[in-house]
């Protein structure tokens, strides 16, 4: 998540944050991936929609998606993908070096509050 959060730094994440609303676009959250490690990732794309990517941006439902955060753009390419009901992508802001892709609400334990 460099330049928004350094590796190594304490990060607290409030894990009643999503008992009476989702996730929005934007939050950057804990993800906890099934080999149990945890990642701090941003939310970019909401369940039902379609995610895409073209030459540097990333496009929501065909859209360019405004993303102020990002210091550094993708450099590669990746097919469109397609969300279901409850899930959700997610990337680093350093999207060079870290992306994870969609995941299921499940696996979403909170909101990173800094």
């Amino acid at each position: 998540m460099v330049p928004s959060y350094e590796d190594g730094q304490p990060n607290y994440i409030n894990k009643l944050a999503y008992l009476s609303h989702n996730p929005e676009r934007g939050d950057v959250v804990g993800v906890q991936v099934d080999d149990g490690d945890f990642y701090l990732k941003r939310v970019v794309g909401l369940p039902g929609e379609k995610v895409e990517f073209y030459r540097g941006t990333v496009l929501v439902d065909g859209r360019p998606l405004v993303e102020p955060y990002i210091k550094y753009p993708l450099l590669w390419a990746l097919p469109p993908v397609q969300l279901g009901p409850n899930q959700y992508f997610i990337m680093g802001d350093n999207r060079r070096l870290s992306m994870l892709g969609a995941v299921d609400k499940r696996a979403i334990v909170g909101k990173v509050l800094f």
